[in-house]
Parts: C-alpha cells; structure tokens; sequence
C-alpha cells in the first residue's frame, strides 16, 4: 500500500468537523496552541492539524469524603460536605488543572480541614465553616475555570478521640 493511499485513508476517516452540544464547551487547539473557545454548533477543523477538547458545562455535585480534624481548641470534630459547581472557563478548565473534578475535591477536603483546625471549637457553628469553605473555595476554583455555586455540610459533628493500640 503506498503512502498516498495510506495518507488519503487517514484523511477520509478523521471528519473536517465537530459539533459541540447545547450542554458542552470546547477548547481548539491548533498546532498545539489555543486558537478560541467554541460553544455549541457545527465548526470546521482542519483534520490531523487541529484538535478540540469538549469540556461539560452542566452542573456538578460532588460529595467529600468523611474525615475527622482537630480542632484548634483540641476537639476531635467529624466532617462531610458537598460541593455544587460548574464550569465556567473551559479554556482554564482545560489548560489550569489536569482534573478538574478531582482536584477540586481534594482542594476542599483541604479547606475544610484547615479552616476547622484554626477554629475554637466554641465559635464553631454550622454557618461559620459553610461559610470559610464556601468563600475560599470559589476564589481558588476560579483559577481552574470552575464557579462554586454552593457548599453544604453533610456531617458535622463533635466526637471524643479514642485510640485503640495493640
């Protein structure tokens, strides 16, 4: 098989176009650099050359993982939460964070730790730490093209600290 052959079989096998959907984003890419940011519709590509990365916009709710932190004034306290976020800069989304929807959760898991472990457990209240987290979290997501459109508390509790060694 001749290269011509081989070359024009590639070419007829990877379309000239993409379409984006109502609830999709994308990012195109050409010669390896960022050319514009595509909503949805029908866009020509030229093949081999160009690439887009579909990114979905719709909303997203993640739950966090259980975990338990000292607080500042020593109390064992036992957290859940939830966040609710979308994407908001596909470009960023894309480029600014290998994972978006992973690195998101463990960047809350931080926060939530790190804002009980600074905080008495006497100031401590629900709508106290809902919203640190909340404030923090939108700041540092929008970096990464996401919008944190809520976070709530699942579990939020004081529990005594019982080590068993054996």
């Amino acid at each position: 098989m001749s290269l011509w052959v081989k070359l024009t079989d590639l070419l007829l096998n990877v379309p000239p176009f993409v379409i984006i959907l109502p609830y999709e984003n994308a990012v195109h890419f050409r010669g390896g650099k960022y050319k514009r940011t595509l909503r949805d519709g029908f866009f020509w590509k030229i093949p081999i050359y160009d690439t887009v990365e579909k990114i979905d916009i719709k909303v997203q709710v993640v739950d966090l993982a259980e975990q338990t932190v000292t607080s500042k004034s020593g109390d064992s306290i036992t957290v859940s939460g939830c966040i609710e976020y979308e994407v908001s800069n596909a470009k960023y989304a894309i480029c600014n964070v290998l994972d978006y929807d992973e690195s998101l959760q463990t960047k809350a898991t931080i926060v939530l730790a790190s804002t009980i472990a600074r905080t008495d457990t006497e100031n401590m209240t629900y709508d106290y730490i809902v919203a640190e987290v909340f404030d923090d979290l939108r700041i540092d997501a929008l970096d990464w093209g996401l919008d944190v459109t809520s976070f709530g508390l699942n579990q939020f509790t004081k529990c005594p600290a019982i080590r068993i060694i054996t």
